[in-house]
């Protein structure tokens, strides 16, 4: 499989948006970007399941830099699930509009912060002491993560728009301007702004 230089190019940028925003402008507890950046990076990639290069960018890189307990194993496979729901959604929105593409983005995003809520608190139950390992401690451990869903929803809700429109209008803009052109353009105008 061929890589092209765009989606090298936007996986990039994808994961080092979601590193940053997962350390040095982390936004407070689960308000995070990895899932809108996941959903909509199929969308935009031509090489469609290089979108799991953008998840897993970015949990392995920053947990380097954060560090992890074993609950990784839940998150990063939960995390994993976001590209997938947007390679599916791309699937069934292929000949719909831009707008239509963006709304199943956006209930992508919902699905998939559902999915992590369920999966990786069911992952705190298993593998730590917090919980009784039964019915009970997963409802326990359910209930406790209420405002954790509530930022991650309101994450989903807001970021994936942000994030899908301007990639939409950075790849509109790059295939009607000559890059070299705009680049040129730039250089001389911080020269005479100095």
């Amino acid at each position: 499989m061929k890589i092209i230089k765009s989606d090298l190019i936007l996986i990039g940028a994808f994961t080092l948006i979601g590193i940053l925003t997962r350390t040095i402008y982390h936004m407070g507890p689960n308000i995070e970007m990895v899932t809108a950046l996941s959903i909509t990076a199929p969308f935009f990639l031509k090489s469609k399941n290089l979108g799991y290069l953008v998840p897993l960018g970015i949990m392995v890189l920053s947990d380097l830099m954060l560090g992890n307990t074993i609950i990784f194993t839940f998150t990063w496979s939960a995390f994993l699930l976001s590209p997938f729901i947007g390679i599916a959604i791309n699937k069934f929105a292929k000949s719909k509009s831009a707008q239509k593409k963006l709304f199943f983005a956006t209930g992508g995003s919902l699905l998939s912060n559902i999915i992590f809520f369920l999966w990786t608190n069911f992952g705190v139950v298993l593998t730590t002491t917090m919980y009784d390992k039964n019915l009970a401690g997963i409802m326990q451990s359910y209930i406790n993560a209420l405002p954790f869903f509530r930022n991650q929803l309101v994450s989903g809700i807001v970021f994936t728009p942000i994030v899908f429109l301007a990639t939409c209008l950075i790849f509109s803009i790059s295939q009607r301007t000559n890059w070299q052109t705009f680049i040129e353009f730039a250089r001389l105008h911080f020269q005479f702004t100095k």
